[in-house]
C-alpha cells in the first residue's frame, strides 16, 4: 500500500509537472486539456503564426522574473483546470463501471445518493414543520375571530 502511495504521489508530483512543462505553450496546452499531442513547432523565422507563446517573447523579458512569476501563476491554474478534468474523467469512468453488464453501484455513488435522500428528507421536514405553524397560526386566527364575532353578536344582541 504504502509503495502504491509513492509511485503515485512520484508520478504526479509537483516536479514533474515542473519539468515536463518548461514552457509557457506547454503550460497553456495542459489548461486547455491538450495533455496529449502535438505542439506548435518551437520557432519559424518564415511566419509569425507558427511561433509559439514563449517564442514571441523577447529573452530579456523571458529571464526577468516577473515572466517566471507569470509562468508559475499560469502554471497553477493550468495545474486546477487539470485536476478538475481528471476529477471528472474518473467520477465519469466509475458512473460508467459495469460488472455482468449491470451498472455497479460505487461508494461514491451510494454516497451521493445518501447524501440527496438526507437532503430531501430535511427539505420535507422543514415544510411539514411550516405547515404545522401555519396550522397554528390560522387556528389562532380562527379562534380570535369567533371569540370577537361572540362579543359583537352579544353587542348586538343588547341593541
Amino acid at each position: 500500500m504504502r509503495l502504491d502511495k509513492e509511485v503515485i504521489a512520484n508520478t504526479n508530483s509537483q516536479l514533474r509537472f515542473a519539468l515536463r512543462y518548461k514552457t509557457l505553450a506547454r503550460i497553456l496546452h495542459l489548461s486547455r486539456g491538450e495533455e496529449a499531442g502535438g505542439l506548435a513547432v518551437e520557432f519559424s523565422v518564415d511566419s509569425k503564426s507558427d511561433m509559439t507563446p514563449d517564442a514571441r517573447i523577447d529573452d530579456e523579458l523571458r529571464s526577468s522574473t516577473s515572466y517566471e512569476t507569470l509562468k508559475n501563476k499560469c502554471m497553477l491554474g493550468a495545474i486546477i483546470q487539470y485536476t478538475a478534468r481528471s476529477k471528472e474523467r474518473l467520477r465519469m469512468q466509475r458512473s460508467c463501471t459495469k460488472i455482468g453488464g449491470v451498472h455497479a453501484d460505487t461508494v461514491a455513488r451510494l454516497a451521493n445518493i445518501e447524501s440527496d435522500m438526507v437532503k430531501k428528507a430535511v427539505a420535507m421536514l422543514q415544510t411539514t414543520h411550516c405547515l404545522h405553524e401555519k396550522r397554528e397560526r390560522i387556528a389562532s386566527a380562527m379562534h380570535k375571530t369567533l371569540a370577537e364575532n361572540v362579543l359583537l353578536q352579544t353587542e348586538l344582541d343588547s341593541v
